[in-house]
């Protein structure tokens, strides 16, 4: 078990019409949630402002009371992320984020819920993630920004040397120039604990792999060493002794971050690791790609729950995929009608969109499309089916959706959570099928939203608070 030290507090022209437009829509769309429908306008819905500049005076701030941390959470193309491409148009950005999800999906058609779950299991975990927080390895501590990911349990950073590495923003990590770095050997119950991940020994050190559901990888030495959460040079709380892959041999889509943080259940997730000092409960709001609030909250301790209104669902218990977080869905409505599509979901903050079975997503897209008002189809946008266009769209009504929980938990959608902006002046259906049978709730889904894990009691809570 990590443990943990005394914590130290050292010392273009559209945006704002843009961010006016949004803002109202956000208003009018939860006001009109008792009828089922939001008069809003499609152009506003357009990413056109994910390309201004970071405001001024949004720098990352850190808070830290008792047990409790805040870290700001970036979309990897969100107007303050430190690791956005530069100087590239947004339909561009918004069809790379379709890209790993497209990628994914197709690697996880491996034929029936039964299959995936024992392709979870056996080291694959679904998604690479679109988000990242800064936190620091090592001592002398270094700063790296990493993919927050719920469906995964190993925490890896790239490190030196690399034979196999992808470009990042960070420098690599130095595992030679840190005092407290450790290789675990091979017999150490921490390497046990990788018993459902491919892991082997080389010269009697651990070694770990992991395989995502879009075929990115990364194996290397599984180590310990002090991790810090950090923001450039102001240290707030260190872990000692925390297990992390030092990854030599990493490929695939992590978009420029220095690795991927862990959250899920294991003994080895984040959460676990550093429960000593927050309870295994967080929480996070995940900010739209194209918010005008430049970060979200990544949320540890109890006040993850304490600070905000609250509907709780119980987790469902995967044997085979213990470690990741799955809900029971009791139907889903759409505008004024209720369809009775039950489901057992996957939450998950490193996949894009979130997708139904086959039949339940066409029942879905069906409800949709016939309470939405005569709009011009247009082509389709992998791995969207139905797609629209808006250009000269005048304001209209949008049919809301609302997915329902077990114990009377609700997930009202507004619609930056139904329509995705695939292309200018061209709006698609957020929603898919999934080719495996999985349903999983996407982090589109979940944006500008709090989500509550807390492990302890087996629950998933959800909130209408917002990023700001």
């Amino acid at each position: 078990m990590p443990a943990m030290a005394g914590r130290k507090v050292m010392g273009h022209k559209h945006v704002g019409m843009f961010a006016l437009c949004l803002l109202a829509h956000l208003t009018l769309a939860k006001g009109d949630h008792s009828n089922g429908f939001a008069l809003t306008s499609l152009e506003s819905l357009q990413w056109r402002g994910l390309t201004d500049p970071c405001p001024v005076g949004k720098n990352p701030t850190f808070d830290l009371d008792d047990n409790n941390l805040r870290l700001q959470i970036h979309h990897i193309y969100g107007s303050c992320s430190p690791i956005r491409p530069a100087n590239v148009p947004w339909p561009v950005l918004a069809l790379r984020i379709l890209q790993s999800d497209v990628v994914r999906e197709n690697a996880s058609a491996v034929g029936s819920y039964e299959d995936l779950e024992s392709w979870v299991a056996s080291g694959q975990t679904i998604g690479t993630g679109n988000y990242i927080v800064r936190v620091g390895f090592g001592t002398p501590s270094s700063g790296m920004f990493l993919l927050i990911d719920t469906g995964s349990d190993i925490t890896w950073i790239q490190c030196d040397p690399c034979p196999q590495c992808y470009k990042q923003q960070d420098a690599l990590f130095q595992p030679a120039g840190s005092a407290t770095y450790k290789p675990l050997p091979c017999n150490s119950p921490t390497c046990l604990q990788l018993q459902s991940f491919s892991h082997s020994c080389l010269n009697s050190s651990c070694n770990y792999r992991v395989s995502y559901g879009d075929k990115s990888t990364t194996r290397g030495d599984f180590a310990l060493d002090t991790l810090t959460l950090r923001s450039d040079d102001t240290s707030l709380v260190t872990v000692s002794n925390f297990a992390f892959g030092c990854g030599h041999d990493n490929k695939g889509l992590f978009n420029g971050a220095a690795g991927l943080l862990g959250l899920g259940k294991s003994s080895i997730g984040f959460p676990a690791q550093t429960s000593v000092a927050f309870g295994k409960v967080f929480s996070y709001c995940l900010p739209s790609v194209s918010s005008t609030i430049p970060s979200g909250i990544l949320h540890f301790g109890e006040a993850a729950i304490l600070d905000y209104d609250v509907q709780f669902t119980p987790l469902v218990a995967s044997r085979s995929s213990p470690s990741q977080y799955f809900v029971s869905m009791t139907g889903i409505n759409v505008g004024d009608e209720l369809l009775p599509i039950s489901a057992t979901v996957m939450v998950d903050s490193g996949t894009v969109i979130s997708r139904f079975e086959q039949s339940a997503y066409g029942r879905l897209r069906d409800a949709f499309t016939q309470n939405l008002p005569g709009l011009q189809t247009a082509l389709s946008v992998a791995p969207f089916d139905t797609c629209f266009h808006v250009s000269s769209a005048v304001d209209i009504n949008i049919p809301l959706i609302t997915l329902h929980f077990k114990d009377d938990a609700e997930l009202r959608l507004s619609p930056v959570h139904i329509l995705y902006p695939a292309d200018d002046g061209v709006m698609c259906f957020a929603f898919a099928p999934s080719s495996s049978g999985l349903s999983v709730l996407g982090n589109f889904q979940q944006q500008n939203l709090r989500f509550v894990y807390d492990i302890p009691k087996s629950r998933l809570g959800i909130s209408a608070f917002e990023c700001n």
